[in-house]
């Protein structure tokens, strides 16, 4: 039952905030900017081009890893690669098997990777590749430190492959 013209407070009933006409006072529109002038023009800026790097980003993605599968699927495979040709080179021998010269560009004999120590392999990859067994094959720290070690020295002091990209152009 409502009471006729008795306010809530007088009725023993409490009044719920926002219950009444329904109409806000001026003081209250105007603390509230519109819809369409949230932020001003330096926030929409900022959103519209967060907006659309991401939507760069996303399909920027998609047409990299759409490359990059079209160009791997006819690389050759890398276990063919790791197989070496020896250069010529020409070992004079004495008629009791003792060396006597050698000739020509390459003076070596062949080693497997299993033949040498650990602790050689581990020192080979924590001067030339620190990296080796966290990054893909490319190493954009190495090859940012060396641009910039590059670029402070005015000419090429360091370079910045990996082990990976050494083998690759050899």
């Amino acid at each position: 039952q409502k009471s006729a013209g008795k306010s809530p407070a007088k009725s023993g009933k409490t009044a719920k905030r926002g219950s009444g006409s329904g109409s806000k006072s001026k003081a209250s529109k105007a603390a509230k900017p519109a819809k369409g002038k949230r932020g001003g023009w330096f926030g929409r800026s900022l959103w519209f081009v967060t907006r659309w790097s991401l939507v760069l980003a996303v399909w920027g993605g998609v047409a990299g890893g759409a490359a990059l599968l079209y160009f791997a699927h006819d690389l050759p495979d890398i276990r063919d690669q790791m197989v070496l040709e020896r250069r010529k080179s020409v070992t004079i021998l004495a008629a009791d098997g003792s060396e006597i010269g050698r000739y020509g560009d390459l003076h070596t004999t062949r080693v497997t990777v299993e033949s040498l120590p650990k602790n050689l392999i581990n020192a080979v990859i924590a001067i030339e590749d620190r990296r080796f067994y966290w990054h893909p094959g490319i190493d954009p720290i190495g090859l940012v430190r060396a641009a910039v070690t590059n670029y402070r020295a005015g000419r090429v002091v360091q370079g910045g492959s990996t082990l990976t990209q050494q083998l690759a152009k050899n």
